[in-house]
């Protein structure tokens, strides 16, 4: 079991390097550090599970020049609801045997790089599971990621997107099993039906069943693109066939700098997106992302960074002590305006 020397230099330690491990998880993975260093963080400090903030409900609409003195017809308007969403907890383990300890104690200088070991560890897990829960569905534990922002019938922060009173945003994909949804705004507003974005035939730039890639952006856009996806996120496959069907249009295939000082070097823009390939993303799904309206949101307490629990010992198999502490940080990924997001599925390069 741990010594009171240990735990309480183990406790010191983490207490120094606590801003610095916050910032490492975080800029770890481009679409984080996009976020985090472009101070995209609100923490939340009123307490209880659900954290709250104020989403933008509307809808994709491009609105026509009216008299000045004329109010604002409902179709124009867009709506602001007090939304809520769960806190969620992360957790990287740190783990280390009695013996161990024991021939890491010799001195303060050795407990002192034995436990930034420790603290290490932890801390390159939690960059591994970050880096997954950015395309997680918010079920169970798991991030309110791409996978819930962008997934059409189910709820995001506690507002049901599919019944007909409540589907305030359009829906940017639809899939084999939800064909289409029809949406109505409110009494003499227009209505529509969404997608469908889901068909399995080759990625193309315009054209096609869904329009391509050009129809899709056009679609996450406002009043002719003013307010535009920046990012575009693809499998490596679907990556190297866009690339590939750019250069045979003659369209120039330039890298965006600011994306590669993120950690993307292999990448290139589309009507001024960026478009990038991670292993994570699902095969034949392509993201259109508008990273302005996501922001990483913290619970209290948690803004500096992840704490460290109290170490816990069990005795092993071999009759030895493993010596448990958990870095945790609680909060989540929270997305303000998610009609400004939109999702192919179901492409293939051929």
């Amino acid at each position: 079991m741990p010594s009171t020397a240990f735990s309480t230099m183990l406790a010191a330690t983490m207490t120094a390097r606590r801003p610095k491990i916050n910032e490492q998880i975080f800029t770890d993975h481009p679409l984080w550090k996009k976020l985090y260093t472009g101070g995209q963080i609100r923490e939340w400090t009123e307490g209880g599970e659900e954290m709250e903030g104020i989403i933008s409900a509307g809808y994709n609409s491009t609105f026509g020049a009216r008299d000045y003195k004329s109010p604002i017809t409902r179709r124009e308007v867009d709506p602001l609801l007090l939304a809520k969403i769960d806190s969620r907890e992360l957790s990287g383990a740190v783990s280390w045997y009695d013996h161990q300890e024991e021939s890491n104690s010799s001195s303060q200088t050795a407990i002192v790089n034995f436990t930034n070991a420790l603290l290490d560890n932890g801390r390159d897990s939690m960059q591994n599971v970050l880096a997954l829960e950015l395309w997680e569905s918010g079920t169970g534990e798991h991030l309110h990621g791409f996978g819930a922002i962008l997934h059409h019938h189910n709820t995001y922060m506690n507002i049901n997107r599919v019944t007909a009173a409540n589907a305030y945003w359009r829906a940017n994909h639809t899939d084999a099993t939800h064909p289409s949804i029809t949406r109505t705004f409110g009494t003499g507003a227009p209505s529509f039906t969404c997608g469908p974005y889901h068909t399995q035939e080759p990625l193309v730039i315009r054209g096609g069943t869904d329009g391509g890639l050009t129809k899709i952006y056009d679609d996450c856009c406002s009043n002719g693109g003013t307010d535009s996806p920046d990012v575009i996120c693809m499998p490596y496959d679907l990556y190297d066939k866009c690339r590939a069907l750019l250069e045979a249009e003659r369209m120039q295939v330039q890298p965006n700098k600011a994306m590669a000082d993120l950690g993307w070097p292999d990448n290139f823009q589309f009507r001024g997106a960026a478009v990038v390939w991670d292993r994570n993303v699902t095969a034949g799904d392509v993201l259109f992302l508008n990273t302005k309206y996501l922001e990483i949101m913290p619970y209290k307490g948690y803004r500096g960074g992840p704490v460290v629990t109290e170490p816990l010992s069990a005795l092993a198999a071999d009759g030895v002590y493993l010596n448990t502490v958990y870095m945790k940080w609680r909060g989540n990924l929270v997305c303000w305006k998610p009609q400004r997001f939109g999702k192919l599925t179901g492409k293939t390069v051929a």
